[in-house]
C-alpha cells in the first residue's frame, strides 16, 4: 500500500537479487534479513540495512505480511537491525523514513529511535 514499487517479473526479480541485493551482502556485511515467528518459523517479512547510493548512511527498512501488522514485530525487527549496524557494524549513521500516511511504521521509527 505505502511502497508504489511497480510489480515485476521473475526476470527481473531475478535481475535484481543477483546484481543489487546480494552484492550488498558481501560488500557492506549487511542486507534485508528474512523474518519468522519463533514458534513456527512462519515467514512473515525482512527486515534490515540497504545501501541507497544517494544516502551517506544505509537505510532501515521492513515489510511485513499484513496479517502481523501491529503487534510489535517490525518494531523489534527494526531495534535488533539497529543494534546491529552500530554495535558490530560499527556505522556512523542509519537512515530511516516512512510514507507520510504509513503511521504505523512513522510511530515504529520514533519508538526505535528515542
Amino acid at each position: 500500500k505505502y511502497i508504489h514499487e511497480p510489480v515485476t517479473t521473475a526476470e527481473n526479480a531475478t535481475d535484481i537479487l543477483a546484481n543489487i541485493i546480494l552484492p550488498q551482502y558481501q560488500k557492506y556485511n549487511h542486507g534485508r534479513w528474512a523474518l519468522h515467528l519463533k514458534d513456527n518459523l512462519e515467514f512473515i517479512g525482512w527486515c534490515g540495512l540497504k545501501k541507497i547510493p544517494e544516502r551517506n548512511f544505509p537505510d532501515l527498512g521492513y515489510r511485513l505480511s499484513s496479517k502481523y501488522w501491529g503487534k510489535g514485530y517490525a518494531t523489534e525487527a527494526a531495534k535488533r537491525t539497529i543494534e546491529y549496524g552500530f554495535e558490530v557494524l560499527r556505522l556512523q549513521g542509519i537512515f530511516a523514513a516512512a510514507h507520510e500516511e504509513n503511521i504505523a511504521s512513522q510511530k515504529s521509527i520514533r519508538t526505535v529511535w528515542i
